[in-house]
């Protein structure tokens, strides 16, 4: 069965697109306002659709800055947003703020899936500046899951499917005194449950290679290479067969950690995935990238971070 399961894995490996349908619309509109010695100017976000990226500010001569920026997008392993609200203030008696900055995300997929939204607030700011608020409400239903009183980020289950959910994200701040005040939602929906992807080892490329569950419950594998003409491979283990490979001069010795069932070529940029068949599930499966680098005396294999999915 796991020759046949590799190979059936090799034949579908490829590039997929993403499913998932993300809109964003303005529930009121949004000023930036900035005010000063030089006089006031102001950005205006309507009420309605809105784009996934883009941003309104207000600037004046004196450098006085009130800015409401925003970036959505969906892909097959999460769902984002992020709120981005920056208030600067350079001489006294100038003032700088953006409000009330509501908007309303809805996101859906063709199926219905348990997933994770993980909501992180950050503000900065100088002393004797005000609170921002930022909050997010779940089905904008009155009840906020997240508010700017968060130390860290807040997760909440939820269930997408072809009905759109939709999530509130609100954000207003304000600044009257000398300095920059800078505050911020990231709001990012990922899958519950079905597949996970657990990191076993750093490895010691100085290039990234990273592995996520989709939405679908299959594997994403990212991962970029210094120059396109410096080529790797991708290798897909159904057991752990730890390899240790040539020293290097920076890290000493390193790991190769799966078996090689499945071994594609990497040229460049890799963003792909591997489907996990129902018939294969429950499995295991371990992964992990070697960059293969020309330099004396000869070829250098750089193994990446390593990776363990469980597939249910």
């Amino acid at each position: 069965m796991s020759f046949q399961l590799t190979a059936s894995l090799a034949l579908v490996f490829s590039s997929f697109a993403a499913a998932q349908a993300v809109t964003l619309s303005a529930l009121t509109p949004t000023t930036a306002v900035a005010q000063d010695g030089a006089g006031t100017l102001t950005g205006t976000l309507p009420v309605g659709p809105m784009s996934l990226r883009s941003n309104i500010q207000a600037i004046t001569p004196l450098n006085t800055l009130a800015q409401f920026a925003w970036s959505g997008g969906a892909a097959d392993h999460h769902i984002v947003l992020l709120l981005d609200l920056r208030c600067s203030v350079v001489v006294p008696s100038a003032s700088s703020a953006v409000s009330p900055g509501e908007v309303l995300m809805s996101v859906s997929l063709p199926t219905t899936t348990n997933v994770w939204v993980r909501m992180t607030p950050t503000i900065t700011g100088p002393a004797g500046s005000g609170i921002p608020l930022l909050r997010v409400d779940i089905g904008n239903d009155g009840s906020n899951e997240m508010t700017e009183s968060a130390q860290s980020t807040v997760a909440a289950g939820a269930t997408l499917g072809p009905v759109p959910l939709v999530i509130k994200v609100s954000a207003a701040a304000a600044l009257a005194v000398p300095g920059d005040l800078a505050a911020r939602i990231w709001v990012e929906i990922v899958p519950q449950g079905g597949t996970t992807v657990s990191s076993i080892y750093a490895g010691c490329s100085p290039d990234r290679f990273y592995a996520y569950p989709t939405f679908q419950g299959d594997l994403l594998c990212l991962t970029a290479h210094g120059s396109f003409n410096q080529p790797g491979v991708v290798v897909f283990g159904l057991s752990m067969q730890p390899l240790v490979l040539p020293p290097l001069p920076w890290f000493g010795s390193c790991l190769l950690l799966p078996s090689p069932d499945l071994v594609l070529l990497s040229q460049s940029y890799l963003n792909r995935v591997l489907p996990i068949p129902a018939g294969a599930r429950p499995i295991t499966l371990w992964t992990q990238t070697i960059d293969l680098e020309l330099a004396w005396p000869g070829l250098r294999l750089l193994p990446s971070e390593a990776y363990q999915v469980h597939a249910l």
